[in-house]
């Protein structure tokens, strides 16, 4: 560092930032942050910009859904397990409903 940087890191209150950085954590940190770069830039070379701008976009979309898995295994698996999802929640509800009147009573 130059004569008076570290203090005025100090005085400005980001000093910890560079201890941060340099610390293992920092460090692991920041290979990570590298890594997550250099796999994006190969995906987009390989796939196109727009197809990884969906990809994040529907990721982001994902993370907001009360089930996410049950999501992703429908487009996995596709209609088929999307009628066998319905049927299933159909079933449910039927069987709600007939136990319904008898709970009342």
């Amino acid at each position: 560092m130059d004569a008076g940087e570290w203090a005025s890191m100090v005085s400005d209150n980001v000093a910890h930032l560079l201890l941060e950085t340099l610390s293992d954590g920092g460090q692991r940190t920041l290979r990570a942050a590298a890594t997550h770069q250099r796999q994006e830039a190969e995906l987009r070379a390989r796939h196109g910009d727009e197809v990884v701008d969906d990809l994040i976009r529907i990721r982001a979309w994902l993370a907001e859904q009360p089930n996410p898995d049950l999501l992703l295994t429908l487009l996995r698996n596709g209609l088929v397990t999307l009628l066998h999802w319905i049927e299933s929640h159909v079933r449910i509800h039927e069987r709600h409903c007939r136990q319904w009147p008898q709970r009342a009573r």
